[in-house]
C-alpha cells in the first residue's frame, strides 16, 4: 500500500490526467495521512502522498477539478503545495536570520528573567510577541490548520506550549499583577529551540533525499545530439529513441542505448554498485547514468527518460519508499492517539499542581513542560527517514528493496537456494555440433530459433556460427523443462533432455537432437560459472547460512557445478513448475529461505520464498517480481544486499526505540516537575533531530565483508 493513499471516486478513463505536486510543511507520517485525506474528499480524484519524498502523486478528473484546486486543498490542511518543477526554492539565508532573531530575544529575555539585565515587563511583552509572530508563526499557523482538520499534529502541542506561557505571561503583565510570575523567556526560547531542531531536522532530511536525487541528476543536463547537420545541445526531455548521442570524457550517459562509434570505459557504479569501469565498443550497450572515463563515444538511444534502466531504479526506489512496514503502521496507530494524550495529561498535571497548592505558575510551567517535551514527530520519522536513506543507498549499490517488508523477513533467513543457468553460471551456453551431421544441425539449429531457452540459443548459435540459412520450421512449440519440438522441411525435430528420450544422465552436460526417426544424438555442452561466484558463496557460508543447488539439470552437471563454487547440498531433475514446491517443502520444514534467480523461469520459487532475490537486467528490471533484485546481476551483491537490509531495519529498531524510551522518560520527568519548560523544549527539539542523523549513518555502512 502506498503511504496515506486513501481511494476516493475513480476518475473518468477519457478526462483523467496525473500531476506530481511536491510538498512542503509535513512533519511526519500524520501529516501525509492528513493530507491524502484531504486530497481524496475531492470528487474525482485518487490521490497518494509520499512522505519520505515529500511529494503527492494526484490523478483527478479534469472535468470536475483543476490543479489550483488540488493546491488549495493541501494549503487547507495546513501545507504547501506546488507542481513539481514550478516550487518555489525557501531562502535558508531568511530562515537562519530569523532563529538568530529568535535567539538574541530568547537571551535577552532569559537575562531580564534571572535579573541579570533590567528590563521591564511591557518590552519583554514586545520582544517575545515579535519572537511568536516571526518564526513562531509557522507552528501557530499548522496547529490552527490542523484544529480546523479536526486533528492535532507536533505543531499543536508547540503552540499550545508556548502560546500558554505567553498568553498567561501577556495577561500578567497588561493587568499589573505584578506578584506572579511571567515565562516570556520560556515562550521565546522554547519557539527558538524547536525552530532551530526544525532547521536541523530539515538539512538532515534533504541530505537523506541527496542520494535519490543523485540517481535522477542526469535530467537536467543538456545532451549532444549528432544529426546530419552535425552535433547539436538540446535538453535531455527532447532526446528521442533512435537519436545518436556524443558521449565525451567525464560526461554522463544521457540514455540507454548502444555504441555505434568509439569505444571507451564507462564507471556504471551510480546503477550497478560496480566499482570497476568496464569497457564498451562498437555493438556494446551502455545504461543511462554512467560516466564515460575513456574516450568521445557515439550512442544510438534506446530507451530515454523514465524508461531507462536510470529512471527505473529511480522510480521503483520512490515506489518502495512509499510504503509502509508494520512498523510504521504501528507507530502511526500511536502518533493518531499521541497528541490528544499529552493534551489531555498537562490538564490533569495543570489540576493536580493547583490542587496541591502549587501555584498557578508552578502549575503553568509544569503543564507547559509536558506539552513541549512530548515528541510524536520522532516516532513518525523513525521508519521512513531510515528506510529512505537504507533504500537509497541501496539503489547506489544496484540493489533494489522493494518495500519495507522485506526489511523485516531478512533477519529471518537461514538458507540461501541458488538456481544454476543464468544466475550461478552466465546461461551462455556453448554447443559442440561435431556429432551432428550438417543436415541435423541445421534443422535443429532451425527449430532452435523458436526458444529462448539457453540449450537452444547454443544449438542456434552454433548453426549460426556455421554459415547456415534457416529452414522454414511449422508448429514448434515448447514442453516446459523437458524439450521444443516442431516440423522442420516437413521431418519431425525433437531438442530435449535425457529424460525425454527416456535415456540415462550422461555423465557430461549435453541435450539430445532426434530428426525424424534418425538416432537420438548427445550434443555436448559447455557452461560458464559467473565472475565472482564462488567468492560471493564463500562469503554468504561465513556468514552461517545454509546453501543449496536447485536445478532442473543432470545430478552430474549439478553437483560439478556445486561443487566449484562450494555449495554441498544439491537438488537436481527438479522442474521450472516444481521449484515453487520444493521452496515451499523447504519452508515448511522450518528452513527460512533466500530463493535467488534469474527473475525468468524463477519467478513462482521467488514468490514463495521468504525473500526473493532476482538478477535482472534492464528490460526485465520493471517487470521483476523480487523482493529484492540486483541490478549488476553480480552475486557479490547477495550479502552487500542481506548486510544493508539488516543494517537498515536495525536502525530503524533504534530510532523507534530511542523514540519511544524518549517520550516513555521525558514525558514523565517533565509531569512531575523535573523538567523545566526551556529543558523540555531543548529536549524536544533534539529528539528528531537524533532520529534523522541516525538514519544518515545508513549512508557510510560497510559494505565489504570483513576477512
Amino acid at each position: 500500500m502506498k503511504l496515506a493513499t486513501m481511494q476516493s471516486q475513480p476518475a473518468d478513463q477519457e478526462s483523467s490526467t496525473q500531476v506530481l505536486l511536491k510538498l512542503s510543511g509535513m512533519t511526519c507520517t500524520s501529516c501525509a495521512s492528513r493530507i491524502g485525506r484531504k486530497l481524496n474528499k475531492i470528487p474525482g480524484v485518487t490521490a497518494s502522498v509520499n512522505f519520505a519524498t515529500e511529494e503527492a502523486t494526484v490523478a483527478y478528473d479534469q472535468s470536475a477539478t483543476n490543479v489550483d484546486a488540488l493546491i488549495t486543498a493541501v494549503r487547507e490542511a495546513g501545507y504547501e503545495a506546488s507542481i513539481a518543477g514550478e516550487e518555489k526554492r525557501l531562502n535558508p539565508v531568511w530562515a537562519w536570520w530569523q532563529l538568530a532573531f529568535a535567539a538574541a530575544a530568547s537571551l535577552f529575555l532569559l537575562a531580564a528573567g534571572l535579573g541579570v539585565i533590567s528590563l521591564p515587563r511591557f518590552p519583554q511583552l514586545l520582544l517575545a510577541l515579535a519572537v511568536m509572530v516571526v518564526p513562531g508563526r509557522v507552528f501557530f499557523k499548522a496547529a490552527f490548520s490542523a484544529l480546523r482538520q479536526g486533528s492535532t499534529s507536533m505543531d499543536t502541542l508547540v503552540a499550545l506550549g508556548s502560546g500558554t506561557a505567553f498568553t498567561f505571561s501577556a495577561i500578567v503583565t497588561i493587568a499589573g499583577l505584578n506578584r506572579q510570575p511571567t515565562f516570556f523567556d520560556t515562550a521565546s526560547i522554547i519557539v527558538s529551540a524547536i525552530y532551530l531542531g526544525k532547521l536541523l531536522e530539515a538539512k538532515a532530511k534533504g541530505t537523506a533525499r541527496d542520494a535519490l536525487s543523485e540517481l535522477k541528476r542526469m535530467a537536467a543536463s543538456p545532451v549532444t545530439v549528432l544529426g546530419d547537420e552535425g552535433e547539436s545541445t538540446v535538453p535531455m526531455a527532447a532526446v528521442l529513441p533512435g537519436d545518436r548521442l556524443v558521449v565525451r570524457p567525464g560526461d554522463l550517459v544521457p540514455a540507454d542505448g548502444t555504441v555505434v562509434e568509439g569505444d571507451t570505459w564507462l564507471d556504471e557504479s551510480v546503477v550497478t554498485g560496480e566499482s570497476l569501469p568496464i569497457r564498451v565498443a562498437a555493438g556494446g550497450s551502455v545504461i543511462g547514468g554512467s560516466i564515460n572515463r575513456g574516450s568521445r563515444i557515439v550512442v544510438a538511444a534506446t530507451s530515454v527518460g523514465s524508461a531507462t534502466l536510470l529512471g527505473q531504479v529511480a522510480d521503483l526506489v520512490v515506489e518502495a519508499q512509499g510504503r509502509k512496514a508494520s512498523l510504521e503502521r504501528l507507530a502511526d496507530r500511536i502518533s493518531a492517539v499521541f497528541v490528544p494524550a499529552v493534551i489531555g495529561l498537562a490538564l490533569v498535571v495543570f489540576g493536580v499542581r493547583l490542587a496541591t497548592a502549587s501555584g498557578l505558575g508552578t502549575a503553568i510551567a509544569t503543564a507547559v513542560a509536558v506539552l513541549v517535551v512530548a515528541c510524536p514527530c520522532a516516532l513518525g520519522l523513525a521508519t521512513p527517514t531510515s528506510f529512505l536513506v537504507g533504500t537509497s543507498r541501496a539503489a547506489r549499490e544496484g540493489i533494489l528493496i522493494r518495500s519495507p517488508e522485506v526489511l523485516e523477513h531478512v533477519g529471518k533467513v537461514d538458507t540461501v537456494v541458488f538456481d544454476k543457468t543464468g544466475t550461478i553460471t552466465t546461461g551462455a551456453l556453448l554447443a559442440d555440433p561435431s556429432a551432428l551431421t550438417p543436415e541435423e544441425l541445421a534443422r535443429a539449429g532451425s527449430l532452435a530459433e523458436f526458444s529462448n531457452h539457453p540449450v537452444s540459443r547454443a544449438i542456434a548459435n552454433a548453426f549460426g556460427q556455421a554459415g547456415g540459412t534457416p529452414l522454414p520450421v511449422d508448429d514448434a512449440s515448447e514442453i516446459p523443462g523437458a524439450a521444443i519440438v516442431g516440423e522442420v522441411t516437413g521431418e519431425r525435430v525433437e531438442i530435449g533432455s535425457a529424460s525425454y528420450f527416456g535415456l540415462p544422465d550422461p555423465p557430461f552436460q549435453a541435450t539430445f537432437v532426434r530428426v525424424g526417426d534418425g538416432a537420438v544424438r548427445a550434443v555436448p555442452l559447455s557452461d560458464q560459472i559467473r565472475d565472482g561466484a564462488t567468492e560471493a558463496i564463500s562469503q554468504l557460508a561465513r556468514a552461517g547460512l545454509h546453501l543449496v543447488l536447485l536445478t532442473g539439470d543432470s545430478e552430474a552437471h549439478a553437483r560439478e557445478i556445486a561443487g566449484a563454487v562450494g555449495i554441498g547440498d544439491v537438488r537436481f531433475g527438479v522442474k521450472p513448475a516444481s521449484k515453487a514446491e520444493a521452496i515451499a517443502a523447504m519452508e515448511a520444514a522450518g528452513s527460512r529461505v533466500a530463493m535467488v534467480g534469474d527473475g525468468s523461469n524463477d519467478s513462482g520459487a521467488l514468490a514463495v520464498a521468504t525473500l526473493g532475490i532476482a538478477l535482472a537486467s534492464g528490460t526485465d528490471l520493471a517487470k521483476a517480481s523480487a523482493d529484492i533484485t540486483l541490478v549488476g546481476s553480480k552475486l557479490s551483491g547477495i550479502w552487500r544486499a542481506l548486510a544493508l537490509s539488516q543494517a537498515t531495519l536495525r536502525n530503524i529498531k533504534q530510532n523507534l526505540g530511542w523514540a519511544f524510551g524518549y517520550n516513555l522518560i521525558a514525558i514523565p520527568l517533565a509531569a512531575t516537575g523535573q523538567l523545566s519548560p526551556m529543558l523540555a523544549a531543548v529536549m524536544m527539539s533534539s529528539s528528531s533531530v537524533i532520529v534523522v542523523v541516525n538514519a544518515l549513518r545508513l549512508r557510510r555502512f560497510r559494505l565489504q565483508p570483513r576477512s
